[in-house]
Parts: structure tokens; C-alpha cells; sequence
């Protein structure tokens, strides 16, 4: 079973994820109507461009993400947590 500790960590890290991944998501849904338009309209050549832009934009915002949350990895946590609170400060080092 898991403590207080090991629980609010992992909903901390849960929401942080879903968070980036909501960004690609949405982009995926985008590009999935921007190739359809373009498939429906038989215009080949630009839906090769549109999937490849799209899957490029993914790649760099989670690898923007990615970075962030490695740079930001103490300070995130933080924006969950009450730091004045001496009771909680143990839950900070998790």
C-alpha cells in the first residue's frame, strides 16, 4: 500500500505528464484533419508536407517538454506542495 509520501508523488508526476502529452495530442487531432482535407482533396504533395511538419512540431515541443521538465525537475513539484507547512516538508525530498 502506498503512503501519503509515495502517493502525492505520483499524482504530481501523473499530472505533469498528462499535461505535455495533452500538447501532442491535440497536435495529432490537428493533423489528422489537416491530411484528411488534403487526401480528400487528392492533393498528394502537400499532405506528404502536412504529416511531415506536423510529426516535426511534435517531436520538438516534447523535446522541448522533456527538457523542461529535466531543468525544472526540483521546482515543479514545489507548484503542488504548501512550503510553509513544516509537516510537509518531508514530501518535498521524494
Amino acid at each position: 500500500m502506498l503512503g501519503e509520501n509515495q502517493l502525492s508523488a505520483n499524482q504530481i508526476a501523473l499530472n505533469l505528464s498528462t499535461m505535455t502529452f495533452m500538447v501532442a495530442n491535440g497536435l495529432g487531432i490537428t493533423a489528422m484533419i489537416r491530411v484528411g482535407n488534403q487526401l480528400g482533396a487528392k492533393n498528394y504533395a502537400n499532405l506528404r508536407r502536412v504529416a511531415i511538419s506536423v510529426f516535426l512540431l511534435v517531436l520538438c515541443t516534447q523535446v522541448f517538454f522533456a527538457t523542461l521538465l529535466a531543468v525544472l525537475r526540483d521546482w515543479l513539484p514545489s507548484l503542488y506542495l504548501e512550503m510553509d507547512n513544516a509537516e510537509k516538508k518531508p514530501l518535498i525530498t521524494v
